[in-house]
């Protein structure tokens, strides 16, 4: 395999668990709170690290934090997970934080104080390891702007995987089309795909966003699977395996992860989807936004 790079954010998750997710205006208690690492960004990259590991892969991550203890602590994740950081930018502004609530049947609500995600350069990527990568990808949890500023270094035939997660309704349409016209395989849920449809040009329908942009559009669609347009507008679906859902934190950011690697190493895009579902869905059984389900492989 090549070299994979994401560029994207950086978080720690605060987790509590609660009866069910609070309302607006509502207090709803909860008897404690884990501290786990996330971040789009970073869940992407540690799930590709991982599922690298096999084969030797290289994989890095471009993101940035803060000049505190929770930077210290998120860099030496990195580290463990087998994620170079030598692309890791440090700040003025906090590390990012998410606030997650998970309520008894596994949803979540999430609350996400960017802090340094919002300080992210892509001019402060070495040349080096720009220009070395086979794959990159890419989410919407630092400016949109910056990410595709990044894309457009990139060497023609790096693959782009793009994660229009979260949905941005205030995205710029032009930077967005910008970023999907160098997109080659687009990664959203249902909601996902119809702001990015509307956003980029009001493409009407999961068969004309993949045709429009001539991307490879893979639409999740959680415990019912996955569907898959080809650029001429063609549909497969794959199921998922039925699992005992415990958390589904991260479990997308696992899927991209997984679905990225598995290309990069060769696999057929059909193969990557599969086998990238069939990690999400492990990942759901478990919690945390960074579970590795590679490790009995």
């Amino acid at each position: 395999m090549g070299s994979i790079i994401i560029f994207g954010s950086v978080n720690v998750d605060l987790v509590s668990r609660v009866t069910r997710i609070a309302r607006p205006g509502e207090t709803v208690l909860s008897a404690s709170y884990d501290i786990y690492f996330g971040g789009k960004g970073a869940n992407q990259a540690v799930a590709a690290a991982r599922a690298a590991r096999a084969a030797g892969g290289f994989v890095a991550m471009a993101g940035a934090i803060g000049q505190d203890a929770f930077g210290n602590d998120c860099a030496a994740n990195f580290t463990a997970a087998g994620v170079d950081v030598s692309a890791l930018q440090r700040t003025t502004e906090r590390t990012g934080v998410a606030f997650i609530s998970v309520d008894d049947t596994a949803e979540n609500a999430i609350t996400v104080a960017s802090g340094a995600n919002l300080r992210i350069s892509a001019e402060a990527v070495p040349e080096a390891l720009v220009l070395s990568a086979s794959t990159a990808i890419f989410q919407m949890e630092v400016p949109l702007v910056e990410t595709l500023a990044f894309a457009q270094r990139l060497p023609d035939d790096a693959t782009v995987v793009f994660n229009f997660a979260p949905a941005d309704e205030s995205a710029d349409p032009a930077v967005l089309t910008a970023m999907l016209d160098r997109t080659d395989i687009f990664v959203v849920n249902e909601h996902e795909a119809e702001v990015a449809g509307r956003l980029a040009g009001g493409a009407d329908g999961l068969a004309e966003l993949a045709r429009r942009f001539g991307v490879q559009l893979v639409v999740t669609l959680g415990a019912a699977g996955v569907d898959l347009y080809s650029p001429d507008g063609a549909r497969q679906h794959f199921e998922a395996p039925k699992v005992a859902v415990v958390d589904t934190t991260g479990a997308g950011d696992l899927f991209t992860g997984t679905l990225a690697t598995r290309v990069d190493e060769g696999m057929s895009l059909s193969e990557a989807v599969a086998a990238a579902a069939h990690a999400a869905s492990i990942a759901c059984t478990r919690p945390g936004a960074q579970v590795d389900v590679f490790a009995e492989a």
